[in-house]
């Protein structure tokens, strides 16, 4: 019986089950045939594209450079793509492999 503080414990955290996405009815998807809609999903899923495609890139390298290997670029971003937008329909949110690649 050794008695385990939890996260609640300090700072009253709740965590939301099932959690919500964008299947939810609290949320209303925009029309996919406006041009408006089209220039705002395309303007920020490219300045997203761009970093994380820039920081992966540059860890690869860095990695590649460490470990004097060739590592598997465009699948490595092709996955992460995937993943991001898997990630992004469950409610999640998307990343870059810098960290992970590195460790």
């Amino acid at each position: 019986g050794v008695e385990t503080p939890l996260i609640a414990d300090y700072g009253g955290a709740e965590v939301l089950s099932p959690w919500e996405t964008i299947f939810t009815s609290k949320y209303t998807l925009p029309s996919l045939f406006s041009w408006e809609s089209w220039k705002i999903i395309l303007g920020y899923g490219f300045a997203l594209f761009a970093t994380t495609f820039t920081e992966t890139a540059i860890a690869l390298n860095v990695v590649d450079r460490l470990d004097e290997s060739q590592g598997p670029g465009f699948l490595v971003l092709i996955g992460q793509g995937v993943a991001n937008i898997v990630s992004g329909v469950f409610g999640g949110m998307g990343g870059s492999g810098v960290v992970s690649m590195s460790v």
